[in-house]
């Protein structure tokens, strides 16, 4: 059960989550709906619609659903347009602010809410399993504690067709007792079911939420577990993508970097600061001078040297892959290939005679073979 006092008020790290919410559904409406005209939203731990005065997740996809069905481009492309939306809270009294909420809202028919429940996770779980459609399925699962949801519920979801999850974890809250002489069952569960290394030693939060993503990777059998660490400060929690399709995981880490600092994680403090004072850079010419993001990108290049080295050649897809999946931009990987081709260091082999130019590493070529680099 949530503290009551909970969703009186929007703290700074929500706010920061809620937008990024926000920007990820965004993009994943506009996409899912111009290529099938429709889809399922079940956001399963929605909690009252209202953190205070400001909109929770609820809301916010309710405000994004309707801009988004107003779209010309979409309507031209189907004419039948259809989100179908599940809300979910456990706690019964959540649901009953939320229906408050729902009742003041005006929304298109397109706009398709099943009936709100209130039923444990575990419960809803079981019964959305049961559904049987072609439709895209999206599920946000904001869990209050990291003991309300289990890795086996994650993977039942992910196996219905054309599913992905953003999870939000409150991961520091059990990696900061994990070096505790008495960790209490609950933590010991969450830590053997979500990370691949268990109760173990981590050097730093950084390292414990790489075992979760590594963990869900393998169990899953998924390559794309995106991760987003929220800094607060005192508290460093996580947001995570499980997807199977790469432009899913494109657009969560290109929101990410977008909104980074240091490449390593989003600083509210220094997100926060940067809305109040607007500099006369742009964001793209603050992250460029800053030494930590560039430490990341230089750390990132050595690690696909010496993946390249091992696997001595990679198709340019495997590469952009490669960069997806360790958080990074393409381009990255690029700027890493121009250096070692002027030394010499590696050979390009081309798969289309029309095709013969440059590394084909770029997001818009991500699934397209065109060329194979062998190092020497």
């Amino acid at each position: 059960m949530v503290n009551e006092n909970f969703f009186n008020e929007q703290s700074d790290g929500t706010s920061v989550k809620i937008k990024f919410y926000k920007d990820y559904i965004e993009g994943y409406l506009f996409k899912v709906l111009m290529q099938f005209g429709g889809c399922m939203v079940a956001d399963l731990f929605c909690g009252p619609g209202k953190n205070g005065n400001a909109d929770g997740s609820p809301l916010i996809l309710l405000k994004v659903a309707k801009r988004i069905l107003e779209n010309t481009a979409l309507s031209k492309k189907h004419k039948l347009l259809t989100i179908v939306i599940l809300f979910n809270d456990s706690d019964k009294q959540n649901i009953d602010k939320l229906n408050i909420e729902l009742a003041k809202l005006t929304y298109p028919s397109n706009i398709k809410i099943i009936q709100p429940r209130s039923n444990e996770f575990s419960n809803i779980v079981s019964e959305i399993a049961k559904i049987k459609t072609s439709m895209p399925k999206f599920f946000f699962l904001d869990p209050f504690t990291y003991g309300d949801i289990q890795l086996a519920e994650i993977k039942q979801l992910m196996e219905m067709q054309f599913s992905e999850i953003m999870l939000f974890l409150p991961t520091f809250f059990a990696y900061r007792f994990i070096t505790s002489p008495k960790n209490p069952p609950k933590l010991v569960n969450f830590l053997n079911n979500f990370t691949d290394k268990g109760v173990y030693g981590y050097s730093n939060i950084c390292e414990f939420n790489d075992s979760i993503v590594n963990k869900v990777r393998k169990e899953l059998k998924i390559k794309f577990v995106q991760q987003a660490m929220i800094d607060v400060g005192r508290t460093k929690n996580s947001l995570f993508l499980i997807t199977k399709h790469i432009k899913a995981a494109m657009l969560f880490n290109n929101i990410f970097l977008k909104e980074t600092y240091d490449g390593k994680s989003l600083n509210v403090s220094e997100i926060k600061h940067y809305e109040k004072n607007l500099s006369l850079f742009s964001k793209s010419t603050l992250l460029t001078t800053d030494t930590e993001y560039k430490n990341c990108i230089a750390n990132f290049q050595d690690r696909m040297l010496e993946k390249l080295i091992k696997e001595k050649e990679m198709f340019n897809t495997e590469i952009i892959e490669f960069a997806v999946q360790e958080r990074c931009k393409p381009m990255f990987a690029k700027e890493a290939l121009l250096k070692l081709k002027k030394e010499g260091k590696i050979r390009l082999e081309y798969l289309e005679p029309t095709k013969t130019k440059g590394f084909y590493i770029s997001e818009d070529r991500c699934e397209q073979k065109l060329c194979k680099i062998v190092y020497l």
